[in-house]
């Protein structure tokens, strides 16, 4: 992943955002959320960002990856060894995320 390997050469976490379209939360979380002007600045400035759809083959092996089950599905992720990666954190769930990044 190309991602996960800049963010190795950046000295950064990779900030992972699966998307689910079917998931009725999807919209708002995006639009109020990971959209806004404070969080996109912030994951931005400190992190390699990288999102993927679950409809994907991309983000379909992500979701299964980081044992994704709820959505929205955030992650910060660490480049490991042999081109894997560790999972510092993650948030699911729109109220459970939108709580813990916009305090």
């Amino acid at each position: 992943m190309d991602a996960l390997q800049r963010s190795q050469r950046e000295f950064k976490l990779l900030f992972v955002y699966l998307h689910s379209p079917d998931h009725p939360d999807a919209p708002v979380f995006c639009a109020e959320c990971l959209c806004s002007t404070m969080v996109a600045q912030f994951v931005n400035e400190n992190f390699v960002c990288w999102g993927g759809s679950i409809r994907g083959s991309e983000g379909f092996k992500m979701s299964n990856s980081l044992k994704a089950s709820r959505f929205p599905f955030c992650a910060v992720v660490m480049a490991s060894t042999n081109q894997r990666m560790a999972l510092l954190e993650q948030r699911r769930g729109q109220a459970y995320i939108a709580n813990s990044y916009l305090k």
